[in-house]
């Protein structure tokens, strides 16, 4: 379990980086307060398992 937890840890630093950079790119933020609601409904279709 430890092994996961810092494997975990580790991908969380590196998405962190990455959102970062897209922003500084793209001058905004990726998501704020207007359209993290259309983030999180249930109604959006995931990506599912084949």
């Amino acid at each position: 379990m430890k092994e996961l937890r810092e494997d975990v840890q580790e991908a969380g630093k590196i998405t962190g980086k990455a959102r970062k950079e897209i922003e500084k790119t793209i001058g905004r933020k990726v998501a704020d307060k207007n359209n993290y609601k259309n983030l999180t409904d249930k109604s959006t279709k995931k990506l599912g398992y084949k």
